[in-house]
């Protein structure tokens, strides 16, 4: 956990980083890397982050009407709201929720 001094509020966060796999409407379109960051507390409860590392993959995530990334740590999906890249061309993006499956 770390914790991060905004507007003079303090938050606790969890970073969580690895490997998996992007679903693109429905269709597995390759392996990636991950980071989302999960405030625990604080004004801002949203998580955000970035995968990387696969070209292709980021590209049908960009392009796809409903994206998923499939942790390989856990069993679940994470419905993301892919919403822009980076200078580096890994794609930005917003946790909507757990996807259901």
């Amino acid at each position: 956990m770390i914790l991060i001094k905004k507007q003079g509020v303090v938050m606790a966060v969890t970073l969580l980083h690895g490997t998996g796999n992007l679903i693109c409407d429905g269709v597995d379109v390759g392996g990636v890397e991950f980071s989302i960051a999960s405030p625990e507390d604080g004004p801002d409860v949203i998580r955000r982050g970035k995968v990387w590392g696969n070209k292709e993959a980021v590209t049908a995530a960009m392009n796809a009407t409903k994206t998923e990334l499939a942790v390989a740590e856990s069993d679940g999906l994470l419905l993301l709201d892919i919403q822009d890249l980076d200078r580096d061309g890994g794609a930005l993006f917003t946790v909507l929720q757990p996807a259901t499956v």
